[in-house]
């Protein structure tokens, strides 16, 4: 055995991704998981899940002060000596272990048998759990002041659906959260698109007051679409109450499934953008509203920040990943229509005109 039991999960779609100049970042996947790229017919694991291999020393190069496995795999087998798999841990990448296709085989345990064929944790109640107090939210504890970099990362990957759905049509994104992730790139990509005022259809983003970033100043105005048959953005999924869309047409950002990769698809059929799972937890059913400090004496009100530490708020501009927008771009089908294979073709070509 070269790992200890682990749980299959769907690769994220940031993964081989790289993030920032110098960042140190943790590892791509979770305790016990592993995915399968079949991009390169490759297994990943994260580091801790190894067991019974051991470094190759003659092939540690790396990009920066790591392991990049530009060398080859750097894993070896314990017993036999094999070169096995890749250890990933350099500046700017995901930590990783992924061995090679034909040097490992799935071995099935008995804590596969009830999910792989068709248990609870298939299913979307885990999915449309409210509580969201597990989750990392938006906000890098690592570094203060940053973003997430799996939210940023996954906010390319949204971007890419949300371009090729809106038809070249200007796209209304509900005011709040998602105005500061989505609308400043997305004002470059399909003009006109921006900001709309919350509505049954589209509601205002759970803890926008305190999540708004320096994307969306007063001095930069948001255009705000107004004509009835544009579309517009809305969070959907399991544990939501189903909306009314009214005269607009809405283009629904859903969950995508941790261990299938499935998109949820709305009731209404109407178009669906994929959403990794924490990040579409985090913004159907998150309540992380801002609290205003005021300075006062005795007992303070509800609702008024104390002296207590206060939940970390970005504030630094939210830069969605360009690179993760291009990878998933080519591979929707519109990619292929000649206005959007001409805007991904700029985007490839001056990136930062795209992605402030």
């Amino acid at each position: 055995m070269l790992t200890v039991d682990v749980d299959e999960v769907v690769l994220p779609v940031y993964a081989g991704h790289l993030y920032g100049n110098g960042v140190l970042l943790p590892p791509l996947l979770g305790p016990g998981t592993f995915a399968a790229d079949p991009a390169s017919g490759t297994v990943v694991i994260p580091p801790g899940a190894v067991a019974g291999a051991v470094f190759i020393p003659e092939r540690a190069g790396g990009f920066c002060c790591g392991l990049d496995g530009r060398d080859g795999p750097n894993l070896a087998c314990a017993g036999c000596g094999q070169p096995v798999a890749t250890r990933v841990d350099d500046c700017s990448l995901w930590q990783e272990v992924r061995f090679e296709p034909d040097a490992v085989r799935h071995v099935r345990t008995a804590r596969d048998s009830p999910a792989d064929a068709g248990g609870a944790s298939l299913h979307w109640s885990s999915v449309a759990d409210p509580n969201v107090d597990d989750l990392p939210g938006p906000a890098w504890h690592a570094e203060p002041g940053a973003w997430c970099p799996r939210w940023e990362l996954s906010a390319g990957a949204v971007l890419a659906h949300v371009v090729a759905a809106a038809e070249g049509r200007p796209v209304g994104v509900p005011d709040g959260l998602l105005t500061t992730m989505l609308v400043p790139a997305l004002r470059n990509l399909v003009p006109g698109s921006g900001s709309v005022p919350a509505t049954p259809a589209a509601p205002a983003m759970p803890g926008a007051p305190g999540l708004r970033g320096p994307d969306v100043r007063a001095d930069a105005p948001v255009e705000v679409p107004s004509a009835p048959d544009l579309p517009i953005l809305a969070v959907a999924g399991p544990g939501l109450p189903d909306a009314d869309p009214g005269p607009r047409r809405r283009i629904d950002l859903v969950p995508r499934h941790p261990r299938t990769g499935q998109a949820w698809q709305p009731p209404s059929g109407g178009r669906a953008v994929p959403v990794e799972t924490d990040v579409w937890r985090y913004l159907a059913f998150g309540r992380h509203t801002a609290m205003p400090w005021w300075p006062a004496s005795g007992n303070l009100p509800d609702g008024v920040a104390r002296d207590h530490p206060q939940p970390a708020r970005p504030t630094r501009p939210f830069r969605p990943g360009w690179q993760v927008f291009l990878a998933t771009f080519a591979r929707l089908p519109e990619a292929r229509e000649p206005h959007l294979a001409a805007l991904a073709e700029r985007v490839r070509r001056r990136p930062y005109a795209y992605f402030p």
